[in-house]
């Protein structure tokens, strides 16, 4: 009976020292996931700049397309009426 009582203060401390050995390591993998979950959202940030970018540029291009088309436009019916005219 006495011997079962001297094994069990070795046995908790051995859980105790697993506990306490294991926790850097949870605290580590937690850090990490942190880290993870950090850097999945900043290239989910720089992904949507990325595409707003791209947008806005699709716009200017749009854009002046646009105007190039207004202005030939206007050159061509200048033209026009100068023949008319002459």
């Amino acid at each position: 009976m006495k011997q079962s009582r001297d094994l069990a203060p070795p046995a908790a401390t051995a859980a105790a020292a697993a506990a306490t050995a294991a926790a850097p390591t949870a605290a580590a993998a937690t850090a990490a996931a942190a880290t993870a979950a950090a850097d999945h959202q900043q290239n989910k940030q720089q992904q949507q700049q990325q595409q707003q970018q791209q947008q806005q540029q699709q716009q200017q291009q749009q854009q002046q397309q646009q105007q190039q088309k207004k202005k030939k436009k206007k050159i061509d019916s200048k033209a026009k009426q100068k023949t008319y005219t002459a």
